[in-house]
């Protein structure tokens, strides 16, 4: 496969490179929107990882070189955690109730409901996160909708509403009550949220006689959570994934 490493940090641009490179990919590094333009134009790639770092590019003028990609081109977006990013979007998307979102997961969810991205996938990352993205993103099925986010070793694809653990390639066995209790607590951000606002989250509102059937999703959420090496933490009747 071939994919190009939008990324400035000459450093992290060498990591990323090695460790592509042993997995049988091929790979060019361009460290500047000007480079990435240029090698966009004189090439076609499977994959651009984009770290959100790369300076001097407007969001509209991202979205713009972004369209300008092959059809089947998947994009993987770094985004930079918010106690190390001071710049702020041209553009800004309301956080959902609940959510902490940093300024540039804001961006990628805005580009990512319009198909400019695929993935979003916050820094520090293992490499196991890293090429379990890439391999949801360009597996067999090729499907150009998923979207990715991460929590530790946890990645969610919000288009299927599954969750892998580490670099498993099959998803979490969850039910649909399971998987929307786990996406509210990982878009939490580490937060704790109550046991009623995780009830309205997941069934709605004036709901109050399925409280049974919350609890018993708790239940379960928790065991398999648990068997594949994560824990939900509670106080009381509050929760949360850190």
């Amino acid at each position: 496969m071939r994919i190009l490493l939008a990324v400035p940090n000459a450093t992290m641009a060498r990591v990323l490179e090695r460790t592509l490179d042993g997995e049988g990919h091929e790979v060019a590094v361009s460290p500047t929107h000007d480079d990435v333009r240029k090698a966009i134009q004189a090439h076609p790639f499977d994959l651009v990882i984009l770290d959100d770092e790369l300076r001097g590019l407007s969001s509209t003028e991202l979205t713009s070189m972004l369209q300008r990609l092959d059809g089947h081109t998947k994009v993987l977006y770094l985004t930079t955690p918010s106690f190390r990013k001071s710049e702020q979007p041209e553009e800004k998307t309301p956080a959902a109730p609940g959510a902490r979102w940093t300024a540039s997961e804001a961006l990628a969810t805005q580009m990512a409901r319009r198909h400019d991205i695929h993935a979003v996938l916050p820094k520090p990352f293992s490499k196991a996160q890293l090429l379990s993205h890439i391999a949801l993103l360009c597996g067999a099925d090729g499907q150009r909708s998923s979207t990715l986010i991460s929590h530790g070793n946890l990645t969610l694809n919000l288009a299927k509403r599954q969750a892998f653990y580490g670099d498993g390639k099959d998803p979490i066995p969850l039910s649909p009550r399971e998987y929307a209790t786990l996406e509210t607590l990982i878009r939490a951000n580490g937060r704790f949220l109550s046991f009623d606002e995780l009830l309205e989250s997941v069934f709605g509102r004036g709901v109050f006689e399925q409280r049974d059937a919350m609890e018993s999703t708790m239940y379960h959420l928790t065991r398999k959570l648990r068997r594949a090496g994560m824990f939900i933490t509670q106080r009381g009747d509050m929760y949360r994934i850190l």
